[in-house]
């Protein structure tokens, strides 16, 4: 079995709190395979771990916030999804069973920003879906970025 943590920015670089219960997780359980994503407000090379990583742990990520496409207003790389990533993204946002291995390849080789991502076609397309589907009584703007949020 392979399980994906997502922290905010604590393991492995903060002791104590739920990097200690992350790192207690993961040498209890040698037989599963973990990646841990560590959501962070931005890069910061003085960062060190503070755990030896259990060998149980295949990767480590770091996804940032504070995104360079968006922080240096570059121009952003245009994103068009397979039908299989618009399938993912949209079972991520709205049902129960997203294909992480379709989500976490689609940042990996593809080199896109999230900012690229959430201010693209296709995902204003399945958020414009779904809202008329289950939302028309909402407001459109507070519900496309109430959704680019999450």
């Amino acid at each position: 079995m392979k399980v994906c943590l997502i922290v905010e920015g604590a393991y492995p670089y903060v002791n104590g709190g739920v990097s200690s219960w992350m790192q207690g997780l993961m040498l209890a359980m040698p037989d599963v395979e973990f990646v841990v994503q560590s959501i962070a407000a931005s890069p910061d090379a003085n960062l060190q771990f503070k755990y030896k990583i259990p060998s149980n742990v295949s990767e480590i990520q770091e996804v940032y916030l504070l995104d360079d496409d968006y922080v240096n207003n570059k121009t952003q790389k245009r994103v068009s999804l397979t039908g299989e990533e618009y399938d993912a993204f949209e079972n991520l946002m709205f049902e129960s069973n997203p294909d992480w291995n379709v989500i976490i390849r689609f940042f990996a080789e593809k080199e896109v920003s999230l900012n690229a991502l959430l201010s693209g076609r296709d995902f204003f397309k399945m958020t414009l879906d779904y809202y008329n589907t289950n939302f028309r009584r909402v407001v459109f703007s507070d519900f496309l970025w109430t959704m680019r949020s999450l």
